[in-house]
């Protein structure tokens, strides 16, 4: 294409230079030709110098041409049984004509797989029933169709290949839309790993990081077990539970987390991350970072801005709260009542008319006043102020069986003195009781 556009520059500048010898109309009329020329050569030259670099990576589409799917900066495309294959890392020892992808999945011999392309993540995706598609699936075997099945016969590692071919323009056809490696392994395993990933988010700015988590990862039945990331971009991979990576290419892609455990078993989980060449600035604040269960707290993004783009606009806020609610407004601050005590981590998305987010978050601690608004301090206080009420109870209690155990005494004993008294009367007034108590007289 580029060789067409100078050609047909030089044959015009060609046409300029023989119209010196004509007529003074015809010299100035190729006057005007000249100065048109030199005005296309120098819009030329810039367009040169601003897409040339892109234009030899094949990351601009002329026409109707397809990009390439597995073009420096373009996602992996082919699929096998559902599963995306992964970027494989650009390193110096990288051989020439290496596969650009690998399907990181566990498949066996003897067992059939699918392979087929998911065109909706290239920059201009193409209709595939325009085109023929012939694939390779490196053990000598080819396919045809969009949507192939092949059987591995023996364990090892495939080059699988994907061309297209335009019959109506064999010029837009390309020999290697796209590859990735699979490695076929003789047995299966049964309970493979589980793998999870945790993101700190799924939109970054060009050359900002992100951190991933594969904490949520657990072996079944294989023992302890390996990570190893993979960012599809041309980084090299990254290994360890927690890690951290600076995204260098834009677009639209995921990462991947492969598990694998002692057997050799592999499980593998992916994220999608959008990379923007420039987000949103979010800022978030709130009436106040701490309040009681109930209380009512307002949040406030209104000091968000959107990308330096002419015209772009903040039209949205997406808030998460922490505690599983989530609402969308148009307007930059909302309130929300925290039923439960707790930390709950607020989060607002400023969503500009493109659809890309700039993200801030906060901290609040919400705490259960408890009863008479006494906080945390409330089963202190109403437990010292319980032991006092059963103490002063248990007093009155003691004090009351006391004077009723005093008064049971007393009566005993007024009894006792009474009946004494009553013993002594009788014996008084009894006569028995006199004669025989009478002293005997001297005559007797």
């Amino acid at each position: 294409m580029l060789i067409e556009i100078l050609r047909a520059v030089l044959v015009a500048h060609g046409t300029s230079v023989e119209a010196r010898h004509a007529s003074p109309v015809a010299q100035g009329h190729s006057m005007m030709k000249r100065f048109g020329i030199l005005v296309m050569s120098l819009a030329l030259g810039l367009a040169l110098a601003v897409w040339g670099p892109a234009l030899q990576q094949e990351r601009v589409v002329l026409g109707q041409r397809p990009a390439w799917a597995c073009g420096l900066g373009q996602p992996q495309t082919m699929s096998a049984d559902g599963e995306l294959a992964v970027t494989t890392p650009i390193l110096p020892t990288t051989p020439p004509g290496a596969p650009s992808g690998l399907f990181p999945g566990q498949y066996t011999v003897n067992q059939p797989v699918t392979f087929t392309e998911d065109l909706s993540r290239l920059p201009t995706p193409i209709n595939p029933d325009q085109y023929q598609w012939k694939w390779d699936f490196g053990d000598g075997q080819t396919g045809s169709g969009f949507k192939t099945t092949h059987m591995y016969t023996k364990p090892g590692t495939y080059a699988v290949r994907l061309q297209f071919i335009d019959p109506k323009d064999p010029t837009n056809s390309d020999p290697n839309f796209d590859s990735a490696s699979i490695t076929v392994i003789a047995q299966h395993f049964d309970n493979p790993p589980v793998a999870q990933i945790s993101a700190s988010d799924t939109y970054v700015q060009l050359g900002m990081s992100l951190s991933y988590s594969a904490a949520g990862s657990h072996s079944l039945v294989g023992g302890s077990l390996s990570y190893t990331w993979d960012f599809n971009d041309t980084s090299d991979e990254a290994h360890g539970e927690q890690v951290a990576h600076k995204f260098i290419l834009p677009g639209r892609t995921f990462v991947a987390l492969i598990v694998k455990d002692a057997r050799g078993a592999v499980s593998v989980a992916t994220v999608p991350v959008v990379v923007a060449l420039e987000l949103p600035q979010a800022h978030l604040s709130a009436s106040s970072l701490s309040a009681h269960v109930g209380a009512s707290l307002t949040f406030d993004a209104s000091q968000s801005s959107p990308t330096s783009q002419p015209g772009d606009v903040i039209v949205k806020y997406h808030w998460l709260f922490g505690d599983g609610t989530d609402t969308t407004t148009v307007s930059p601050t909302v309130s929300h009542r925290f039923t439960k005590a707790g930390t709950y981590v607020v989060k607002v998305q400023a969503i500009d008319k493109a659809g890309l987010p700039g993200t801030a978050h906060l901290t609040v601690q919400i705490t259960d006043p408890g009863l008479l608004g006494l906080g945390s301090k409330a089963p202190v206080l109403l437990g010292g102020f319980s032991l006092i009420t059963l103490l002063l109870v248990l007093g009155i209690v003691g004090n009351v069986v006391r004077e009723r155990r005093e008064e049971q005494r007393r009566r005993a004993l007024e009894a006792a003195r009474r009946a004494r008294l009553k013993a002594r009367w009788a014996t008084r007034t009894d006569p028995r009781s006199s004669s025989l108590a009478r002293p005997p007289r001297r005559d007797e």
